[in-house]
Parts: structure tokens; sequence; C-alpha cells
């Protein structure tokens, strides 16, 4: 009866033990799966683009540090993008939006002043620092004094070229304020995390494009920017998740054979 009972107690304790472990391990996956789902998401959003500013621009909203959101909402309906901004030295492209709003900045950069044209103008685009690379205004950092700029806007395309690179604190609006010149200014946190300092990049305007020649260079860099981004979700989010089931799986293979 004595070792019917602490063979019950053992199985009991076994089971506990797989449950944590599972547990544990599902939520350490679910973490980096997530993160990898609304990537992905991001990434193949389906974008039409307008050539006039839209009439009704949503409210301004207070703008949230960029938390995942739902990997499973859905968003087949096509968002309406007023440009696309690239950079290609750094592999970076993104969709503009009119708006200054949570849901536009969690699928790409948003024009701050809309009301602003583009020639004689300070134009003023903010992005979120997702900690990818290649995503959304993450690879500011790496952008150098004269990197190349490419800017579709309201069907129209520009060249650029990056004047300065500057942080600067969250409170220096002054430095985005508009200017009698043609100017790009981008905005981004220097971290993925909560911060106060901004990375600033400035750019002057170069020339007017022909937007079959500009669209050329921009699906080029889409390209290879897909290819990074698969190359950096392996081995941010999908390799993490192999190395969590592995040990998940050993460990509790250890408990049911030893304990």
């Amino acid at each position: 009866m004595k070792s019917e009972q602490h063979n019950r107690t053992d199985c009991l304790i076994k089971a506990l033990i797989v449950v944590l472990v599972l547990v544990a391990a599902g939520l350490g996956i679910w973490t980096f799966l997530q993160k990898s789902l609304v990537t992905s998401k991001i990434v193949n959003q389906t974008v039409t683009y307008t050539e006039r500013m839209p009439k009704s621009i949503p409210t301004t909203e207070t703008i949230h540090a960029f938390d995942g959101g739902n990997p499973f909402a859905n968003t087949e309906q096509p968002k309406t993008a007023i440009g696309q901004v690239a950079i290609p030295k750094v592999g970076l492209v993104t969709n503009v939006f009119a708006g200054l709003t949570n849901a536009n900045l969690s699928f790409g950069a948003v024009s701050l002043f809309p009301d602003r044209p583009v020639q004689d103008h300070n134009v003023v685009l903010i992005g979120h620092n997702m900690g990818v690379r290649h995503l959304h205004f993450g690879a500011l950092q790496n952008v150098s004094v004269g990197d190349d700029v490419y800017l579709r806007y309201l069907g129209h395309s520009y060249q650029y070229q990056v004047r300065q690179k500057s942080t600067i604190k969250e409170t220096q609006i002054d430095r985005v304020k508009d200017t009698m010149d043609s100017k790009l200014t981008l905005v981004t946190c220097s971290a993925a995390t909560r911060t106060p300092n901004r990375i600033l990049v400035s750019a002057d305007l170069v020339k007017e494009m022909p937007i079959p020649q500009a669209k050329m260079t921009v699906d080029d860099v889409v390209k290879k920017q897909k290819r990074q981004i698969c190359h950096d979700l392996w081995w941010r989010d999908w390799l993490p998740i192999i190395v969590i089931s592995l040990v998940a799986l050993i460990i509790i293979m250890l408990v049911i054979r030893f304990l």
C-alpha cells in the first residue's frame, strides 16, 4: 500500500514538473513566435498608394511603444499610403501614412505635418524602431552622411541626400520646424525600448525623379530587404524557438526516465 502511494506521489510530481516545463516553454515560444508573425504581417501587408492627401486624416493619438500587436488580427483590407521612403545603403524601405496613430505607426512611417508640400518645406516622417534592422526606421542608426534617400510622395518621386545625423531629446521639437527650402527629416527612437532620445536624420532635396526610375531602385531594395528580414527572423525568433523546444523536450525526457 505504501509503495502504491509512493508511486502515485511520484507520478503526480512528474506530471506537475512536465506541466510547468510545458507552460514555461509555451510562454517562451509564444514571445518569439508573436514577434515573427507580426513582422511577417507587416512585411506582407497589402497597400494602395494615393496621389492626393486624404480629405479625412485620423485624429492624432498618444503614441505608445510598439507592443507587438495581435498577429492574428484581420489585415486583409488594404491600407492606403501617401508614399514610401527608401534608403538603399541600409536596406530601409517603408510605407508612409497620413495620421499620427498607433495603427499607422505599426505598419510604417507617418508624415508628421501632412499639410507641408515637398517643395520649399521640411517634410517630417516618424517611425518606430522595432529592433529589427531592416523593418521601419530601425535602420536609421546605420545611416551615414551622404547616403541617398528616395521618397515617393503623393504621386511624385524625389531623391534626397543625407546632410546630418544626430541624437536629440524627444522634447527638442524645434528640430522638426518648417523651413524655406526642401528638406526631409526622419525621426525614430534611439532604441527599441522606451527612451527619451531620438535619432534624427536630415536630408536635402537633390532632384525630382521619373517615377519608373525611382520604382526600379526601390523595388530592388524591397527584394533585398525581404531576404534580410527572413535572415534576421531566423536568428532572432526561429532559432530560439527551436532551442526552447529541444531544452523542454530533454527536461521532460529526463524527468520521466529518472525522477
